[in-house]
């Protein structure tokens, strides 16, 4: 390099230095004309620099000094400590690092110089090889080569600035604001952003905004709702339940109180056809329209609000519909109306929600017709008929077979269409069926209903009654049929002797026993599963002569006897149990009525209650006190044991050798005695 091209690289350097162009190195720096600007780039200048400490600072736990200024707080310098550079490709000795850019160098003031080690941790000294750092590029070099003795890749502890930058922190010349967001004046010489004073103008709006109250309720989904005496039921071919009003009764269609904004249409749809269209552009006050939509009142929705009021209008309303108009859009096969409003204004409709309403065109009631018996059966493998001293009955669990037609019906249902009853052991709601032959308007039913365990009747008695829509039943239909059941009575007796000296035979009651006529023998009847003197005519059971209302039955109901005309004087009944080797047993009479005892003797006021052990004794009285001695072994030997009885129990004895076997007890009574009971039970004394 000669001398006069170093003059020209040292004439340029200075003149820069003082703001000057470089024309003509022979010219002094006074002699040049103009001045020279300097070219800097804006993302190199450093708007937090005045807040670098002159002594390095502490840094927290994330390696920043942070310092507050005006309530905000700048990340100002960053520490980074072991920073491993790499080296560049192409230079000799020259290593680098994105963290090298914008490196404190020691000029800033005390404790900012930068420490150097090797790749071992061997500090190499400031100077060493004449390693420098540039901030600008991010890189530090050795002019003289990487040091003999030390391991290659440098580790670097340093300062760096970590604040903002004037490319993010000054408003460029399109208004753009590239400050930090959280930025915000507080003093009358800052500079307002224009974020800042969009949010502020945000602000401002959005509490206008909040002084201005909101839209009243339109009619976007409102809740129609009728105003009538109604019922609710659904259509005879649906299962959908309405309220339901009936034609020339007064109703109305209550529209909730909505929005009025002036120019805007009112209509009313009705089974989708829209009936009425109005203006509302003149409505100020009460009106009716097309003799369906009364207006009731044009009111402030905010009449009560200091600040709300004189804003905005609203509307009182409802619909009033026309006989002639509903039964223009109503008939038997669609007997409802579906109802909603709309209004238009801004290019909007407003709905409502729709209601549904159905219409009956006369109050019935519904008649009962046809109701006729048509089967009785058992289908549980018993026969239909059994026989309870000489008396037939039904069997528990036998069919009774009816039907009955339901005619004049409503064009709606409710809960159920009729009832039925069966003296005080049966009844049920029949339901109205999902679908029934309308055109005819009538519901036929078939029923089956089973007689029961415990139940004692002597006559069927049916009635059966319809509902009309508002659950008015008619007066019915009545039946009353010779059929008794008498499943209560369960015979579990033995034949009682004919005469107390003769053999006595213990035989089951068996069937044959059971029908047979009690004018044939001395026994007690049974009737309601109570033993008693007989009583009661039967001759009509089953006699269905008369009967208009009633199918033909192939099962013919036996006629049974007529017991008024018994007029012996005393009649049995008899029991037998077996016993194990007893000294004597206690006898109670179960469910009795008008048996009493004698407060001294405990006898029964009974006419004959005697007892024996078959193949054992012979018939012992047990009205009579036992004597003390002996065994009771003899025909009328007493054998109650009065200490140990009372008025309810009684206790009999055997003596003093027990006894085992079939004992035999038989109980007679007269008329006049008008005793009942169900049974006796024995409790043996071992």
């Amino acid at each position: 390099m000669d001398n006069l091209y170093s003059k020209f690289i040292s004439e340029v350097a200075y003149k820069y230095t003082l703001d000057k162009p470089n024309t003509n190195y022979n010219l002094a720096w006074y002699e040049e004309l103009g001045r020279h600007n300097h070219r800097v780039a804006i993302d190199s200048i450093w708007v937090d620099s005045v807040h670098i400490p002159i002594k390095a600072p502490q840094v927290d736990a994330n390696g920043f000094f942070v310092k507050e200024v005006e309530g905000i707080k700048l990340k100002v310098l960053q520490k980074c400590i072991k920073i491993k550079l790499d080296k560049v490709v192409g230079m000799q000795a020259t290593y680098s690092s994105p963290f090298l850019k914008d490196a404190i160098i020691p000029s800033f003031g005390e404790g900012y110089e930068a420490e150097l080690t090797d790749w071992n941790g061997e500090v190499i000294p400031f100077g060493l090889n004449q390693w420098i750092i540039d901030p600008d590029s991010g890189q530090l070099s050795f002019m003289r080569g990487w040091p003999n003795g030390f391991q290659e890749t440098p580790i670097l502890t340093f300062f760096r600035y970590a604040g903002r930058k004037a490319d993010s922190a000054i408003i460029l010349s399109s208004g753009q604001t590239l400050m930090a967001s959280e930025y915000t004046p507080t003093r009358s010489k800052d500079v307002a952003t224009k974020g800042y004073v969009d949010k502020e103008v945000d602000s401002l709006g959005g509490a206008i905004k909040k002084l201005i109250p909101r839209i009243p309720p339109t009619l976007e989904n409102s809740e129609l709702t009728l105003e009538a005496n109604s019922v609710t039921a659904s259509p005879w071919n649906s299962e959908v339940e309405m309220p339901v009003v009936f034609y020339g009764d007064e109703y109305k269609i209550r529209i909730p109180q909505f929005y009025h904004p002036g120019e805007c249409t009112f209509s009313i749809v009705l089974n989708n056809v829209e009936i009425l269209t109005s203006s509302m552009e003149n409505i100020t006050g009460p009106d009716i329209k097309a003799k369906m939509w009364y207006v009731e009142s044009v009111v402030d929705p905010y009449s009560k609000s200091k600040m709300a009021n004189n804003f905005y209008k609203s509307i009182n309303s409802y619909i009033i519909f026309s006989n002639d108009i509903l039964k223009t859009y109503t008939s038997t096969d669609v007997p409802y109306i579906t109802v909603y409003v709309k209004q238009r204004y801004g290019f909007k409709d407003y709905i409502s929600k729709p209601i549904t309403i159905g219409f009956e065109d006369r109050i019935k009631l519904p008649a009962i017709n046809q109701l006729k018996l048509k089967e009785l059966k058992s289908d549980n493998g018993k026969d239909l008929i059994e026989y309870i001293s000489g008396v037939p009955t039904l069997s528990a669990n036998s069919n009774f077979i009816f039907n009955y037609t339901t005619q004049d019906i409503n064009l709606f249902k409710v809960k159920h269409l009729s009832s039925i009853k069966i003296n005080d052991f049966y009844s049920k709601d029949i339901n109205s069926n999902s679908y029934y032959p309308h055109a005819f308007s009538f519901h036929k039913v078939e029923e089956k209903v089973v007689f029961p365990e415990n139940l004692y009747i002597e006559k069927t008695e049916l009635s059966v009654k319809s509902s009309n829509i508002e659950g008015i039943q008619n007066v019915g239909v009545d039946r009353t049929y010779n059929i008794r059941v008498d499943t209560v009575s369960k015979e579990d007796r033995i034949p009682s002797p004919i005469n107390f000296n003769d053999y006595f035979n213990v035989a089951e009651w068996d069937i044959n026993k059971k029908r047979q006529d009690l004018h044939e023998s001395n026994e007690l009847q049974m009737l309601n599963g109570l033993y008693r003197w007989p009583t009661g005519n039967y001759k009509d059971n089953g006699n269905f002569s008369e009967h208009k209302y009633i199918d033909e039955i192939d099962i013919i109901i036996p006629k049974g006897p007529d017991y008024t005309d018994i007029e012996e004087d005393l009649r049995f009944v008899t029991f037998a149990f077996d016993i194990d080797l007893c000294r004597g047993f206690w006898l109670i009479f179960n469910n009795d009525t008008n048996i009493t005892s004698d407060v001294n003797s405990k006898t029964f006021n009974l006419p004959i209650l005697k007892c024996r052990v078959v193949d054992s004794t012979e018939w012992l009285d047990m009205l009579r006190p036992y004597e003390g001695v002996l065994n009771p072994r003899d025909f009328d030997d007493g054998c109650l044991v009065t200490h140990l009885s009372n008025l309810k129990e009684k206790y009999f004895t055997f003596g003093n050798e027990p006894l085992e076997g079939k004992l035999v007890i038989t109980i007679g009574i007269k008329k006049s005695n008008n005793i009942t009971f169900s049974g006796i039970s024995v409790i043996q004394n071992h």
